[in-house]
């Protein structure tokens, strides 16, 4: 398994992406990812984050556009249920993917940190 320590330690500043219900740090993670409404931008070393809108939810070609938007805003991992077609274009991109363990952003999160999170 490869690590998320890779993602975190390694660099000066690691932003990991998760899918958000809702427009609050502590808004659900969604299920699917190109079409959440919002993204989690969580910055793993300063310790805090922010939400951006998804502003490509459904459109033509979302996935594509949706890395792009993740990229855009420093993210080099990804926290999702499923990435489905979108999986090729982030590892592409070498952006790293890790499975939700939880609902709960904060929990993810703390996996992710402590090393727990399984690479998808």
């Amino acid at each position: 398994m490869e690590s998320s320590l890779k993602y975190w330690k390694e660099a000066s500043r690691v932003r990991i992406a998760l899918p958000s219900k809702g427009g609050s740090l502590d808004s659900p993670v969604n299920d699917k990812s190109t079409e959440s409404e919002y993204f989690l931008i969580y910055n793993i070393r300063a310790g805090n984050g922010k939400i951006v809108a998804n502003r490509y939810k459904g459109l033509s070609r979302m996935g594509s556009k949706v890395v792009q938007m993740l990229k855009d805003n420093d993210s080099q991992a990804v926290i999702t249920f499923d990435v489905g077609q979108t999986y090729d274009t982030l590892k592409s991109d070498s952006v790293g993917i890790f499975a939700v363990e939880s609902k709960d952003p904060t929990e993810n999160l703390k996996k992710f940190k402590d090393d727990k999170s399984r690479k998808m």
